[in-house]
C-alpha cells in the first residue's frame, strides 16, 4: 500500500513538473514574441525606409506602406491586396500616393499636402498576372474622398516609438469616423519611390 502511495506521489510530482515546465515555456515564448514586436517598432524615421503597421487595428486588414523620401516628400501604397479571390471577377486595384508632409510644432509628420493618387485598375486577375491595367489619376479632392491610409493624418512619436494616427469612415452617409493610433513598423517589403518605378513594377510583361 505504501509502495502504491509512493508511486502515485511520484506520478503527481512528475505531472506537476511537466505542467510547470510547459507554463514556463509558454511564458517565455510570450515574452520573446513581445520582444520581437518591440524590436520591430520604429524609434527613428529614416529616409528611404519603408514602414507599415498592423492593419487589423484600423479595420483595413490589407497592409499599407509608407516611405519618407526627404524632409518634405513621401510616397505610400495603401491597402495592398493582390491576392486572387475566386469569388471575385474583378482584378485588384493598386494605389500609389505621392504627397508632401511637414513637421509641426509637436514634431508630428503631418501628411496629405499636394496629394496625387495614381491607381492601376486590373479588369481581372488574369490581367493582373499579364500586367495589363488601366491607369487612373485622381486629383487631391477626389483622392480624399477615399480616405485611404497615409493620404492624410499624421505620424507622431509617443514615448520611445512612432505611431500612425489613422482615421476611417464607416456606415452610410452621413458617415461617422473612427480614429486611433497604431505602432509603425519597419516593413520587409520595399515600395517604389516614383510613379515611373511603380508603373514599371506592374506593367505588361514583354
Amino acid at each position: 500500500m505504501k509502495k502504491k502511495a509512493l508511486i502515485f506521489s511520484g506520478v503527481i510530482v512528475f505531472i506537476g513538473f511537466i505542467c510547470f515546465f510547459f507554463f514556463l515555456k509558454k511564458d517565455n515564448d510570450k515574452k520573446i514574441e513581445i520582444q520581437k514586436k518591440e524590436n520591430s517598432y520604429v524609434t527613428k524615421i529614416n529616409y528611404g525606409q519603408t514602414y507599415t503597421y498592423d492593419a487589423t487595428k484600423d479595420g483595413s486588414y490589407d497592409p499599407s506602406y509608407i516611405k519618407f523620401i526627404d524632409s518634405s516628400h513621401y510616397v505610400a501604397v495603401p491597402v495592398l491586396d493582390i491576392k486572387e479571390d475566386p469569388e471575385e471577377d474583378d482584378g485588384p486595384a493598386i494605389y500609389f500616393i505621392q504627397g508632401k508632409y511637414r513637421k509641426d510644432e509637436k514634431s508630428r509628420f503631418q501628411l496629405g499636402k499636394s496629394i496625387r493618387n495614381t491607381t492601376l485598375i486590373f479588369d481581372s486577375y488574369a490581367d493582373f498576372e499579364k500586367g495589363d491595367f488601366k491607369k487612373n489619376e485622381l486629383s487631391e479632392s477626389q483622392a480624399r474622398k477615399f480616405m485611404l491610409p497615409f493620404e492624410e493624418n499624421f505620424v507622431q512619436k509617443k514615448g520611445k516609438y512612432y505611431f500612425y494616427r489613422w482615421k476611417t469612415m464607416q456606415g452610410d452617409y452621413p458617415y461617422h469616423t473612427r480614429k486611433g493610433f497604431v505602432h509603425l513598423r519597419k516593413a520587409k517589403k520595399d515600395i517604389p519611390t516614383t510613379e515611373k518605378e511603380f508603373i514599371r513594377k506592374y506593367h505588361k510583361k514583354q
